[in-house]
């Protein structure tokens, strides 16, 4: 009887042991998403900021082009009569 109680508590200690460590496994996997995550929402951040200055760049070159279009039309309108 105390040899199978005593397998029977060896066994308890090792399933508690394959227990905690599958915890701390988890733990750190979860905290390695986490931070992979937060590196991942702060690039998509970066790239918003980049996206929005070049189009804001675009509509400043879209706007000039347009106005130095336009005077030129008028220019020579002008310069025709």
């Amino acid at each position: 009887m105390n040899a199978a109680n005593a397998a029977r508590e060896l066994v308890i200690q090792r399933l508690d042991f394959v227990g905690n460590a599958c915890k701390n496994e988890e733990q750190r996997l979860l905290e390695e998403v986490q931070a992979e995550d937060e590196r991942a929402h702060q690039s998509i951040l970066t790239q918003q900021v980049h996206w929005t200055e070049a189009l804001q760049k675009l509509a400043a070159l879209r706007t000039y082009l347009v106005d130095v279009i336009t005077n030129l039309d008028d220019q020579d309108l002008v310069v025709s009569t």
